[in-house]
Formats: structure tokens, C-alpha cells, sequence
């Protein structure tokens, strides 16, 4: 699976600047004030100590501010696909986690909504990518 899902977009299996962009563009809103009513639980690790058996349940944890750093950090993403499956894994570890819970619903109905965002913010990056490289091509 890692590296299946797109080529890497740059020499050394690197984003290339062009994606970098695009995806620092596009946790920039997933981060952002517009989003703010839906974002809050998601911008920084799960606190283990509150939550314990999070890693139980979550494949691995991650949050939209390890995705900026990761990004940031010059080597932590190969490819668009490896971004993309950093920020989807953000809400399928909340959703996993909390569904169970009738008390967390809410947490559930936040990270479905801002799961619908990134899919939003996603085909808005493949738009973007695609007029930058001179369109004209199929989509994913």
C-alpha cells in the first residue's frame, strides 16, 4: 500500500514545491477561522492521558497540527496521496474512536463534517494541480 496510491511528486520522493503548495493551501482552511465551528478537537495530538485506549482503537494517532509539521518537515510526505491519507485519518480515528460512545456523538458529527471538507478541499487541490500543469487531464 505506501506508495501505491500516486507517484512521488518530486525527485527523492519528495512533494513537489508545486504540491507542497497546494497542500499547505489546503490544511491552511481545513485549519483555518472558516472551519473553526468543526476543527477545534483536531488541531493538535489526542491527550493520551485523558484517553488511553485511544491507540487501541486508532490505527495511529494523528492530528491536522502533526500533518502541518510533518509537511513543514521537508520529508514527511513522498507523495499527494501519503498528505491525503494523514488528514483522512484524523477523523476516521476520531469517528472509530467515539462512535461506540452515545455521549460523544457530537465528536462523531464533527469529524464527518469536517471529513466532508477535506473531501471539498481535495478536489479543490486536484483543480488547482490540474490548471497549474496545463489541465487537460483525466481526474482521480
Amino acid at each position: 500500500m505506501p506508495g501505491d496510491a500516486e507517484a512521488p511528486g518530486g525527485p527523492g520522493g519528495a512533494l513537489s514545491p508545486l504540491e507542497a503548495s497546494v497542500c499547505r493551501a489546503a490544511l491552511d482552511s481545513l485549519m483555518g477561522k472558516g472551519n473553526a465551528k468543526k476543527n477545534y478537537l483536531f488541531l493538535e495530538p489526542v491527550d493520551l492521558a485523558h484517553f488511553p485506549t485511544y491507540t487501541d482503537v486508532g490505527e495511529r494517532p494523528m492530528d491536522l497540527g502533526t500533518v502541518g509539521k510533518n509537511l513543514e518537515g521537508g520529508g514527511g510526505y513522498g507523495s499527494m496521496g501519503a498528505f491525503w491519507a494523514d488528514v483522512h485519518l484524523v477523523f476516521a480515528n476520531a469517528i472509530r474512536f467515539h462512535q461506540p460512545n452515545p455521549e460523544a456523538a457530537w465528536i462523531v458529527k464533527l469529524a464527518r463534517d469536517m471529513a466532508k471538507v477535506v473531501e471539498r478541499e481535495r478536489r479543490k487541490a486536484d483543480k488547482k494541480l490540474d490548471a497549474r500543469k496545463g489541465g487537460g487531464g483525466g481526474g482521480t
